[in-house]
């Protein structure tokens, strides 16, 4: 990978200011606006999931509840706070997940938005948020707030990004979501030029004021952000760390995001290719260094550092990766499901491991995965067994290695520790991101 391939990404997406654009509101909506070129294929962002055509949601495993499940009262040494991306087939990830649910836990699940009569899909899909709450009152919908979709109404409407913010959470409203029982926004996505951005940095943040307050006599309700970053197999010259390190300073952009958003997360879609090799301790460290980096790099920080260390010790949730059968933007994952299904316990045993050694970053322990199965070339059958094998595996890592009475790692990984073990013929670890999070220079 070359450094001409975040520039790549960036302008393709319509992220990077130097692409073009205006000024201002206007400005940051030209960047964000431009249509995604699905013709690049190894862009590493959500927004690849709207290059795919896939089954209707609830046709993988017909699983949705039918009951309104209850949560059992018990004394909570550790809790686990979960937020999932679901591009499509939310139901079946949520039954999932109630199979195994920890009564410690809330689970937060993403719903794609409708296309709408404009055709810009800044309407929340009606119906749906209820669907989730009836799995039980520890599972809660998150609207899911495209940029770019609201960046076409910023600029056609030639009105501000707070004003977008204040009618998406409107539209919330009318489509069923409830912040008075957990619901909340969830914007996709903030882009990976937002650290050298001024307009960028100015919009997202109203973005999320308007969010936030819904207007003059609504109820503050904070939500969570996605932001895109470079890939796993990342060289030093992609990082980007000055330009990370100076945004950490920037003591105005987290103090907003502190007082706005309640979950910050980094799109880190762990790749098979750089994770699925090495003993179980070397993956670990590989993919934490990877998961944590940002939160890692924010502990060096002091001065006016330590606004953005403080609100991410309390806010920063990695997004992990379950989306299979990938061959961009999630990294390669057309491998077989008993292989995904490792590599899904992998990532929630490294994140169960760093929380152990982390308590100042993990309380509670904070995590979630991008769900948006992509049937590609398989039977339907095959396709629907291989997405439930993985939901199993996600849902029992989750409920043995995180519990109530504490954090046990090695359990995600079965008795003798063969469930992590994934295998990807030609696999790499990369030692940069270790240099990235932990070096202090």
């Amino acid at each position: 990978m070359h450094a001409t391939r975040v520039v790549l990404l960036a302008c393709a997406a319509g992220l990077l200011a130097g692409c073009g654009g205006q000024s201002d509101a206007q400005k940051a909506a030209e960047e964000f606006a431009r249509p995604l070129d699905c013709r690049h294929v190894k862009q590493t962002t959500l927004r690849v999931s709207e290059c795919v055509r896939r089954p209707a949601v609830g046709s993988l495993s017909g699983k949705t509840a039918t009951t309104h499940r209850a949560v059992r009262k018990v004394s909570c040494k550790t809790r686990l706070q979960a937020n999932f991306y679901a591009a499509n087939d939310w139901l079946s990830l949520a039954a999932a997940l109630a199979k195994h649910a920890s009564p410690c836990a809330e689970y937060y699940i993403s719903i794609p938005p409708v296309q709408g009569p404009e055709g810009t899909w800044t309407i929340p899909r009606p119906g749906e948020a209820k669907k989730i709450r009836h799995f039980g009152p520890n599972f809660h919908a998150m609207a899911a707030v495209r940029v770019w979709a609201w960046a076409n109404w910023v600029k056609k409407h030639k009105k501000s990004w707070y004003d977008a913010g204040v009618l998406a959470r409107k539209r919330m409203i009318g489509a069923g979501y409830s912040f008075t029982l957990g619901d909340i926004w969830a914007v996709n996505e903030f882009p990976i030029t937002l650290p050298d951005s001024k307009s960028q940095k100015k919009a997202m943040t109203e973005f999320v004021r308007g969010l936030y307050e819904g207007g003059r006599h609504e109820q503050r309700r904070r939500g969570l952000v996605w932001r895109v970053v470079p890939f796993q197999d990342a060289t030093g010259a992609e990082l980007g760390r000055p330009q990370v390190k100076a945004w950490l300073k920037d003591d105005s952009f987290w103090r907003a995001m502190s007082k706005y958003v309640s979950i910050w997360s980094s799109e880190v879609f762990a790749f098979p290719s750089a994770s699925c090799t090495g003993s179980l301790a070397e993956r670990a460290a590989n993919v934490t260094d990877y998961l944590n980096a940002l939160a890692l790099l924010a502990e060096h920080e002091k001065g006016k550092g330590m606004m953005a260390r403080n609100y991410l010790r309390r806010a920063y949730s990695p997004l992990e990766n379950a989306a299979w059968q990938w061959t961009f933007g999630f990294g390669i994952t057309t491998i077989p499901a008993e292989q995904m299904a490792k590599f899904v316990s992998l990532q929630v045993y490294s994140s169960a491991k760093f929380a152990q050694s982390h308590p100042e970053l993990q309380t509670p322990v904070r995590l979630g995965f991008a769900w948006a199965p992509n049937q590609q070339h398989l039977s339907k059958e095959t396709f629907a067994r291989g997405n439930e094998l993985i939901l199993e595996r996600m849902s029992t890592a989750l409920h043995d290695a995180i519990t109530p009475d504490g954090l046990h790692p090695a359990r995600a990984c079965g008795r003798d520790g063969r469930d992590c073990m994934c295998n990807y013929p030609g696999a790499e670890l990369n030692p940069t991101w270790l240099s990235f999070a932990r070096s202090s220079d």
